[in-house]
């Protein structure tokens, strides 16, 4: 009876199981400071030592960011990206400015930053759009949708209202 050899990819597709009380506290997180900015939580309040009942707080971070959403399979679309394209979607999220659905790319700096040429520029764009990622806007030169679907900066409710859907 032949006995078949598990590849090294076998061996290594189980997920540890991690001890997060044994694991410890992440090295690359040591000098990071998070700027936050404490504000009031309307309509809540907390007890404080005294007994007293004042305005609940919570710190909300100031560091600008950009979320990514993962659910629904979109791994699978990020992993068929070729290299240029992801290179220039990465980009294109730095770029974003808060509440818009579109991104400009500054071309000429795009090219300086990344290193790559104007073709390989219009490889990742064109496959970005293959994709669905982005879409040019129509009377704007090198303006991009950006869709929401993958990324956003700021809030997704407050940039499509009608696209929210309780559940």
């Amino acid at each position: 009876m032949a006995t078949s050899k598990k590849s090294n990819f076998d061996r290594r597709s189980y997920r540890p199981d991690v001890d997060d009380s044994r694991i410890g506290v992440n090295p690359l997180s040591r000098g990071v400071e998070i700027p936050v900015s404490s504000i009031v939580v309307e309509g809540r309040y907390e007890q404080d030592r005294d007994g007293l009942w004042l305005p609940s707080s919570a710190d909300l971070e100031r560091d600008e960011k950009v979320s990514l959403y993962v659910g629904g399979g979109r791994r699978l679309l990020w992993m068929n990206l070729g290299n240029p394209a992801l290179r220039l979607f990465v980009w294109m999220t730095f770029e974003l400015d808060l509440n818009k659905g579109y991104v400009w790319v500054n071309v000429p700096r795009y090219l300086s930053e990344s290193g790559v040429s104007v073709n390989t520029y219009k490889a990742g764009v064109e496959e970005l759009e293959r994709y669905g990622f982005i879409l040019g806007v129509v009377g704007y030169k090198d303006v991009y949708w950006v869709n929401p679907s993958y990324c956003y900066r700021g809030s997704r409710v407050r940039g499509y209202p009608g696209s929210v859907v309780r559940r």
